[in-house]
């Protein structure tokens, strides 16, 4: 498993150049998304109002608190399995390096993808929507790509990541169910139509990776 490991990550992170650096330096930095992640809440709002809103943000938190603690603080420790970047990784002289970036000494499993992952099938179990959760995954799998791409993160790494993150969201989204207080859809009779709320948050994601793009070049 390790040595298909070895040479997935080095396959991808072999193609680079200085546009895609760029490019994907941008894409692994969480606050770019910020615009994706407040474009998600106002359809969120719009779909459940305030107190459906406080209650997805708070299952949101909850899985995110859970993910990064147990992947960073509990999970790395156990498992101690050295990112690619690492310069004590015997692979590491063949790992194209992006602005210096190692990132810490263990990736197993990946925060980003756990995090992610875990924002990603909560809403999309909230939602309940394909054109959503087709969104979500997507982004996840862009994400995820950008650590391989910068060398900090093996594919297992992310596939361990993002499996967990799943779980915590289906566990916390199972709990949240079981409150006496309801999450149901708003009926709006004026205002913007639902079809066109549904695609803002596809609308700003597609506007952030052309950004990113743009600001690349």
């Amino acid at each position: 498993m390790q040595e298909l490991d070895d040479k997935i990550l080095l396959f991808v992170n072999s193609f680079h150049n200085e546009y895609f650096d760029h490019v994907m330096w941008l894409v692994s930095n969480k606050w770019v998304w910020i615009p994706f992640y407040l474009a998600l809440i106002w359809l969120i709002w719009y779909r459940f109002g305030v107190k459906g809103l406080c209650l997805v943000l708070a299952a949101v938190g909850l899985t995110f608190a859970i993910t990064d603690h147990v992947t960073i603080q509990v999970f790395r420790g156990i498992f101690c399995r050295m990112r690619p970047s690492n310069p004590d990784n015997p692979i590491s002289p063949l790992v194209h390096i992006v602005n210096e970036y190692r990132s810490g000494k263990f990736g197993f499993p990946s925060a980003h993808a756990s995090n992610s992952a875990g924002l990603a099938v909560a809403l999309a179990l909230f939602l309940k929507e394909r054109r959503q959760s087709v969104l979500l995954a997507a982004w996840v799998v862009l994400v995820c790509y950008s650590r391989m791409y910068l060398g900090v993160h093996y594919l297992g790494d992310l596939l361990a990541g993002a499996l967990f993150g799943a779980v915590v969201a289906g566990a916390v989204y199972w709990a949240a169910r079981q409150l006496p207080w309801k999450l149901t859809p708003m009926e709006r009779s004026q205002g913007i139509p639902s079809r066109i709320v549904a695609n803002v948050p596809a609308l700003v994601c597609c506007m952030t990776v052309l950004g990113i793009c743009l600001f690349g070049l």
